[in-house]
């Protein structure tokens, strides 16, 4: 674990921790990190996540194209979703 400005980070290693944190299985969290951008670090060819930057991430909404036909656009009084479906 390493310290940044007094708060504890939790470091999760290889692609099951972190698919375990997320509640979603390894090739899913796989597809996530190279089609949406999840947050992967590659320490010496390993695989590994800091989890408030997965909480971010997770907390961030996905970005939207409004064509006027989009069957996934929301109003901007629309509360925003999360990026992650619930199960």
């Amino acid at each position: 674990m390493r310290r940044e400005t007094g708060a504890r980070l939790e470091i999760l290693n290889g692609w099951k921790e972190i698919a375990n944190y997320l509640g979603k299985g390894v090739r899913t969290v796989q597809r996530y990190h190279r089609e949406m951008g999840l947050p992967i670090l590659r320490p010496a060819g390993n695989v590994a996540a800091i989890r408030t930057e997965l909480d971010k991430w997770v907390a961030t909404p996905p970005p939207r194209i409004f064509t006027g036909q989009a069957p996934g656009f929301r109003q901007p009084d629309q509360q925003a979703e999360s990026r992650i479906p619930a199960n």
